[in-house]
This record gives C-alpha cells, structure tokens and sequence, in this order.
C-alpha cells in the first residue's frame, strides 16, 4: 500500500525494503534482546525507531535527490518523540520513557551528557530555533496521505491502537511532549 515510503533502497537489485515492513521486522526481534519485563518497551522502541524516514526528505535523501537542508533528513529525533509519545500514552514510569527517547535519539551515534544535550535539544525543537527542524518533518508527514498513513500505522501499532498520527502531532505541535521530557530531564538532573 505505501510503497514508495521505504526504509532503505535495495542492493544488489534486490527490492526496496518498506518503511512499514522494516518497522515490523524490528518490532519482532528487539525484544529477543531483553528480559521478560521490557519486551513490549523494546518492541515500541523497535518499530519507531526509523519513524523519521516517513519524511519527504528522508526519502528523497535514501533516493540521492537533492535535499536543500541536510538536516530535515535526519530521522531519528522525530522517532524519539514519537516513542517518547506512545510510551506515555501506554503507562511506562518516567525512567522507561526517557530511556525510549534516549536509545532512538542516538541510534546512529554516542552518548555524551544525555540529559544536557536532551535539554537543549528539546528547548530548541520547543522554540523553533537554532538546531530545530522537527516542525517542518510534522508539517511535511501531514502534507502527503502516504506519508500520514505510514506514520499513522506505526503509531497505532505501537501503541495497540491508542495514539493515532492526530493525537502525536497536536501534543508535538502544542508542545505537550517538550515540556513534559523538560520536566522529567529537570527532574532526573535533580536527583
């Protein structure tokens, strides 16, 4: 049904590999990783973590098109949100929510001073500025009906139905998400 939202392009002729499939394919197998209690934590984290790719950008970039701005392409913040988003809405203590953020946020790269660069990511992303990009990503998901039915599936599979693409781009727009993983940084910075 969407397929030309892919996850990655096919090598060696084989085919594209679907943005939905691979999600699924990632749901199913990080909770082999862990223990009993975090398999379904995994499996969300697991299926948004490419989230991001449902951008025009992205798929423009995975096709070597021309993107103006290198960072709309950037995937992976959109996806922590997002999980950030689904694990609430699913009842996870504030520690599993952050720690859902945090492993999609820098699934491509290290971990420095997790909560300073959170924080100031995030306060960007709230404001607008500076590094922000994730207003434009939303606007973008929401402008095509494939991307919005990508982005709505993976949400609604995430979370077993209960946090639809609506509800995840009003609470970002609205900036219910920043500010609550503001609070939860503030709070865990204090502790």
């Amino acid at each position: 049904m969407y397929d030309d939202i892919i996850a990655r392009p096919g090598e060696n002729g084989a085919e594209d590999e679907l943005l939905t499939v691979h999600s699924e394919d990632v749901a199913e197998l990080a909770p082999d990783l862990c223990g009993d209690d975090l398999r379904r934590l995994a499996s969300i984290v697991g299926r948004l973590h490419d989230f991001g790719k449902a951008t025009t950008y992205f798929q423009h970039h995975v096709r070597g098109k021309p993107v103006k701005d290198v960072r709309s392409t950037y995937h992976a913040r959109l996806g922590a949100f997002a999980a950030f988003h689904v694990l609430t809405e699913c009842g996870y203590d504030d520690r599993d929510c952050l720690a859902g953020l945090l492993s999609i946020l820098r699934h491509h790269g290290r971990l420095p001073d997790a909560a300073e660069q959170l924080v100031k990511t995030t306060k960007a992303e709230r404001a607008e500025e500076g590094s922000a990009y994730l207003a434009g990503q939303l606007s973008d998901i929401e402008d095509g009906e494939d991307r919005t039915a990508v982005a709505h599936e993976l949400l609604q599979k995430a979370s077993g139905g209960t946090v639809s693409w609506t509800s995840f781009r009003d609470a970002m727009r609205e900036g219910d998400i920043y500010d609550r993983v503001l609070d939860l940084v503030g709070e865990a910075k204090g502790r």
